[in-house]
């Protein structure tokens, strides 16, 4: 009798583990956060969310034909990247300075209209360019995902020559707890704790604002190009200095 009551609680166990098991990439975004974690040695890691999400970012290269034609890419993971902010600051590299405009476009997942689509001019300076949705005047709601893309538009009157990349970026509440660790970090650490819970553009954001307050700084390029390799951007890593 004992036996089988043994093996009784031991199926009841087995079951709730692989039901739990299967929840894994159903769980909200909030919990599906890393706890941030305390300092530690080394370069900042970037723990993607606990969810699976499939790829989706696109880009990363050239379309079209000559020399002049740019390769660009957006600084974002493959999968959809997440921020504490509902007005995020979207980077992405450009390999040389353009003439031509450019084309940035928002829209939200299962949208057909986009919340912005606006041209913009000619790029002079190659590099890491930026796009702040505050300037825009946008905010990204809760728990959507949105889809974003930079378009270099070569030739109005023929649009195949257009070069894309886009990727995926998603705003959440974080735990408290999470955000309390943040605020209370300075410099580096801080990009440490956005990084370790997940939130990719928050430690992308902090790092850039910490880089432009004090040029010059080798190790916050470092910082840089690690994170942009973990989520194999390794082009752009060795571009921008790393």
């Amino acid at each position: 009798m004992s036996n089988r009551c043994n093996a009784f609680v031991t199926g009841l166990l087995f079951t709730a583990l692989m039901s739990l098991s299967s929840l894994t990439g159903l769980l909200l975004p909030a919990q599906a956060l890393h706890a941030a974690e305390p300092p530690a040695a080394g370069f900042p890691i970037y723990k993607p969310p606990l969810r699976g999400t499939p790829a989706a970012r696109v880009g990363g290269g050239t379309r079209g034909e000559g020399d002049d034609v740019p390769a660009i890419y957006v600084l974002a993971p493959e999968h959809t990247g997440l921020t504490s902010q509902p007005q995020p600051v979207l980077y992405w590299y450009l390999s040389n300075a353009i003439e031509a405009g450019y084309e940035f476009v928002l829209i939200a997942d299962g949208e057909y209209e986009p919340l912005v689509e606006i041209k913009l001019t000619g790029v002079e300076t190659a590099g890491i360019q930026r796009i702040a949705l505050a300037d825009l005047g946008v905010s990204l709601k809760p728990d959507v995902q949105y889809q974003w893309s930079v378009t270099i538009v070569m030739d109005a009157q023929q649009r195949s020559g257009d070069v894309l990349a886009s990727g995926m970026i998603e705003y959440i509440k974080p735990p408290a707890a999470i955000m309390t660790r943040v605020a209370n970090a300075r410099g580096e650490e801080r990009i440490r704790h956005y990084a370790g819970a997940g939130l990719w553009y928050d430690a992308l954001q902090s790092l850039d604002e910490q880089i432009k307050s004090q040029p010059g700084t080798g190790r916050l390029q470092q910082v840089r190009a690690s994170l942009l390799k973990q989520v194999g951007l390794d082009k752009v890593a060795a571009a921008a200095g790393g």
